[in-house]
């Protein structure tokens, strides 16, 4: 049941991504910031979520290269979507 529970809130989570990104933007927020608390928010949630269960934060090494290098690649593709972006808009000028 708890699985059950869990996979809902995550899909209702992600169905609101967009409107809370509309109302940050409409609020003043930049992209950098909004993938920032995207990103850190659920980090730290989840850093205490397994701090109250007894269960180590850590990853064992293999896993936290694999876990440094995806963020990484995300990291690298978040920059360049930002650089297209930024170039398609400078071309429309």
């Amino acid at each position: 049941m708890t699985g059950t529970i869990l996979a809902l809130t995550a899909a209702v989570a992600f169905a609101l991504t967009n409107a809370a990104a509309s109302l940050a933007f409409q609020g003043g927020s930049n992209p950098i910031t909004l993938a920032a608390v995207r990103f850190v928010l659920p980090a730290l949630v989840l850093m205490v979520w397994l701090a109250v269960q007894g269960r180590p934060v850590r990853l064992p090494r293999r896993d936290g290269l694999v876990a440094v290098a995806l963020g990484a690649l995300t990291a690298g593709y978040s920059w360049a979507l930002r650089r297209a972006s930024a170039s398609r808009c400078s071309e429309r000028r």
